[in-house]
């Protein structure tokens, strides 16, 4: 069998690995303009999100589970900090510790989650009445796990689309995991989508050598610290004008880290990628109808790195068992096909 990724973000990465483990021949493509994974540095602590929809949780929850698998076939966990989380959310605090208490029964990888009052993981300036801690909670760093999922695949670093793959015809099945560009990937084909392309933005600061746990505030940022380094992240853009660094969004991530912490350097370099996102907010994959060869999967949103592993792992499974996809995050709802190709 031989296979074609159309993108090396986490799903795509995970996805040509487990395939290539089983000896299948993989043709990686993509050219690296502004993939969501790469400029990601991802927080796997979903077990205090309040969203109501379940079919979005039993996803994330099994994703943050399937690490222990994904650190162990790849002997490798150099991509992971594990610091733990502290939850500070004062006006909903006893609702999410109930939550988080509720939830680790099934999730032992959280630890002890406990409510705290005081702390030395972290800064000694960040003030709080009240918080949670979840001890399992980890960070990943994008760039270095893709990295390491595609260090023996053969990669192409060039833009496809579908129908050229198409017309080259030595390729199984092709996989499509383009995020934001999955238009883009099926130029040429009248599908109407429900999909969108936001834009995030993180800040890494040099900050003084430590061993924190990461800090997740109510509101939109989080602050992760390592070794000598503070990530501030990320922004959420729904609509903006250009893709190019705008200087206001990184004063926005630095006004609100100020907030709780003191930033030894106004210096920063930042990172900068597309999330794909639609109106139920829910990941989709498996099947792009009507082909029975081609697969796609997207929608991940900011969730990409806690939910993308697993994502791309089924998608690998069903390809090298036929294992049936869970039809819950069907594609159909979010790209439809023409009525004639």
């Amino acid at each position: 069998m031989r296979v074609a990724i159309i993108g090396s973000g986490v799903v795509g990465a995970t996805a040509a690995f487990y395939l290539n483990q089983n000896n299948i021949e993989v043709d990686l493509y993509d050219d690296n303009h502004l993939g969501g994974t790469k400029a990601a540095v991802g927080i796997i602590c979903p077990w205090v999100s309040q969203r109501r929809n379940m079919t979005w949780y039993t996803l994330v929850e099994e994703g943050a589970k399937f690490y222990q698998q994904l650190v162990q076939d790849l002997n490798l966990d150099s991509f992971i900090t594990r610091n733990g989380a502290i939850i500070i959310n004062e006006q909903n605090h006893d609702k999410l510790l109930k939550l988080a208490i509720k939830r680790s029964q099934n999730n032992p990888i959280m630890g002890e989650v406990k409510e705290i009052t005081k702390t030395n993981k972290l800064p000694d300036e960040f003030k709080f009445n009240k918080a949670i801690e979840i001890p399992g909670a980890f960070r990943v760093d994008g760039k270095s796990l893709v990295e390491a999922l595609t260090q023996n695949i053969h990669t192409i670093p060039k833009t496809v689309t579908l129908l050229k793959l198409q017309e080259k015809g030595k390729y199984d099945a092709i996989i499509i995991v383009t995020g934001a560009r999955i238009p883009e990937t099926l130029e040429g084909l009248d599908y109407t989508y429900d999909l969108s392309p936001q834009k995030g933005t993180l800040l890494e600061v040099d900050y003084p050598s430590n061993n924190f746990a990461i800090a997740m505030p109510k509101g939109e940022i989080d602050l992760l610290f390592k070794e000598d380094q503070l990530v501030i992240g990320a922004t959420h853009i729904n609509k903006f004008q250009s893709t190019n660094f705008d200087e206001s969004e990184a004063n926005y991530l630095i006004k609100e880290a100020q907030k709780h912490i003191h930033l030894p350097s106004s210096k920063y370099q930042y990172r900068i990628g597309l999330r794909s996102q639609n109106s139920k907010h829910q990941p989709f994959y498996g099947l792009l109808h009507p082909y029975n060869n081609v697969y796609i999967a997207g929608g991940l949103g900011s969730s990409g790195l806690t939910n993308g592993p697993i994502i791309g792992y089924r998608i690998a499974q069903h390809l090298l068992s036929k294992k049936p996809f869970n039809q819950a995050y069907s594609p159909n709802a979010f790209i439809k096909p023409p009525s004639i190709l």
